[in-house]
């Protein structure tokens, strides 16, 4: 069957057929891009806003542990040093 037909009928069975195929790849690489794009913009309704909240409450934590700390070593400092006793009365011998 395929020996009876001309070449230029072949060529243009070829050429009709590759175009197809690009026709069919294009169309899924499009249909692929709108849904990443729909996953993408779910990730950004969804997700993102949790993250930007768990970050803003590490810096709020660590913003605590620093003042902690602080207030630590400045307690720290205070008490090491002996107070000082005044008195008036001589101590007795």
């Amino acid at each position: 069957m395929f020996r009876r037909i001309k070449i230029r009928t072949a060529l243009s069975m070829m050429v009709f057929s590759l175009t197809a195929l690009l026709l069919f790849v294009g169309i899924l690489g499009l249909v692929a891009v709108q849904s990443g794009n729909k996953s993408f913009a779910t990730v950004d309704t969804e997700v993102l806003p949790g993250l930007v909240a768990l970050n803003e409450s590490s810096e709020l934590l660590l913003r605590g542990r620093l003042d902690l700390r602080l207030y630590e070593s400045l307690v720290a400092t205070v008490t090491l040093k002996k107070p000082k006793l005044h008195s008036s009365v001589p101590e007795a011998r």
